[in-house]
């Protein structure tokens, strides 16, 4: 029995949890849940704050833990160490701000056992604060990649009580199906931190999966708890990957003609916001991330295009058939006007 292999290997990012009054909580209700059978990867990604080592002396006698040290401040490459040494059939994308209802897990894990035809599922997200407030309910975009977080900021009257297919999970709590690492495989680590979920996401969806909103599982989230200190030089950066990224995923999974369509428009969005942004906000640092994304586009549309061609090896279903049916409708007016207030940096 020593060598029965876990039902759930859940990978968990900190930066500075520690000192944020993060840890304690998750730790006490995740390992203290109704659902034992998991291991959980503690990736710290450089932390100033000792959250390593407070981990370990506070919750390291329980043997299913295991730190991970990143050696740089890096979400995705992080993650992708934890993913495989994962001994899980199931790989739990979480957040250090997150909290399980009583039952949720045991809940997720029946689901996707019974639904073999389920990439990846997500509960449904509430405020941590406030638990009548929706935090998400699954996660869209339209076409030119401006991103929408389904059910954000609304009361929750059941209105998104029933099971129902999305275009992408939350960032901050999802459930994978550990199977198709091979076949679909890990996040891209040159993303850092930002869409990251979604390209997973549309591998999954071109490669045939689905991906729910599974509304009976709970969840409880701290938005934005974790970068209400950041510095506005780290926003810039933050502000950076999320804008590059983008760019990334839309040349990345999107069909030819697909792409022709939007690629040119979310470059001349980019440049207008990043002008608007620097001249009229004189939010500086935030345009030169615009700016700056383009930049990388074009210095690595090289490799870019190389992981397009193996995606695409793996693809069948059309775009139409995969996920643009899921998207949100936006136009080019709205998507401007997205691009500048995104909470999503």
């Amino acid at each position: 029995m020593k060598n029965k292999k876990p039902a759930v290997s859940a990978i968990v990012t900190n930066y500075n949890g520690w000192e944020l009054g993060l840890l304690k909580d998750f730790f006490d209700t995740f390992l203290n849940s109704e659902f034992e059978d998991f291991e959980i990867y503690f990736v710290d990604m450089v932390s100033t704050d000792g959250s390593a080592e407070k981990v370990k002396e506070k919750f390291g006698k329980d043997k299913r833990l295991q730190i991970i040290k990143n050696p740089e401040n890096n979400m995705s490459s992080g993650i992708d160490m934890a993913m495989k040494r994962a001994k899980g059939r199931y790989i739990f994308f979480l957040n250090n701000d997150i909290y399980f209802e009583k039952g949720a897990i045991s809940k997720m894990i029946n689901f996707m056992d019974a639904c073999p035809e389920a990439g990846q599922i997500q509960g449904k997200v509430v405020s941590y604060f406030d638990h009548k407030k929706i935090d998400s309910v699954g996660e869209s975009m339209d076409i030119y990649g401006n991103p929408v977080t389904l059910g954000a900021g609304e009361t929750d009257k059941g209105q998104y009580d029933t099971l129902r297919e999305v275009l992408s999970v939350t960032g901050s709590t999802s459930l994978y199906r550990a199977s198709l690492i091979k076949k679909i495989g890990i996040l891209d680590p040159d993303y850092r931190i930002g869409y990251e979920d979604m390209d997973l996401s549309l591998r999954l969806r071109t490669a045939g999966y689905k991906i729910y909103c599974f509304p009976e599982a709970v969840v409880y989230h701290r938005r934005g708890f974790s970068t209400s200190r950041a510095s506005d030089k780290l926003k810039g950066e933050i502000k950076f990957w999320f804008n590059k990224n983008r760019i990334a995923t839309i040349i990345k999974n999107y069909s030819p003609i697909n792409l022709l369509k939007s690629l040119p428009v979310v470059f001349f969005i980019y440049i207008l916001s990043g002008l608007f942004e620097i001249f009229y906000k004189r939010l500086w640092r935030f345009g030169i991330a615009r700016f700056r994304a383009i930049l990388w586009t074009v210095a690595n549309l090289p490799g870019l295009l190389v992981k397009r061609r193996k995606i695409q090896k793996i693809r069948k279903l059309s775009d139409n058939e995969a996920f643009t049916t899921f998207m949100s409708k936006g136009v080019i007016l709205s998507g401007f006007k997205g691009f500048l207030e995104s909470k999503r940096w």
